[in-house]
């Protein structure tokens, strides 16, 4: 079973989908969703991914996330992001080609911060802007 929040503003929508339920006035989320329509404004975003691709019940267990975005004029960001709920770290990959500003690059920082939180509290599935 998943549990899904979802906000709609005038031109968007997000949806977080979990394992367990979220509070709606958690905090967390709400700063997630406040930096991730800071990021649209600011980028001009087409589509924000975050979803869960397969959880590993190795030695030390882990869900493995696709992190991407795409922005109008077509530069993509893209990750591999582990999270590890045991552990106090994550491990990540970036298949990043298109150039980034250096501001760009650091508002993505606490968005990420944010999603392995969540992801480690809640087991999120998936979180999407459309």
């Amino acid at each position: 079973m998943t549990y899904t929040l979802s906000w709609e503003t005038l031109s968007h929508t997000a949806t977080i989908v979990s394992d367990s339920p979220i509070p709606a006035d958690n905090s967390d989320v709400w700063s997630l969703l406040q930096l991730i329509l800071k990021l649209q404004a600011s980028l001009s975003l087409i589509d924000f991914d975050y979803v869960r691709q397969s959880v590993s019940n190795e030695i030390i267990p882990y869900s493995e996330y696709k992190y991407t975005f795409e922005t109008q004029d077509g530069r993509k960001w893209k990750q591999t992001i582990r999270v590890y709920p045991t552990l106090n770290t994550s491990t990540m990959s970036f298949n990043v080609a298109d150039l980034w500003r250096v501001d760009e690059f650091a508002d993505g920082r606490p968005i990420r911060d944010l999603l392995i939180t969540l992801s480690k509290q809640y087991g999120i599935v998936s979180v999407k802007l459309t």
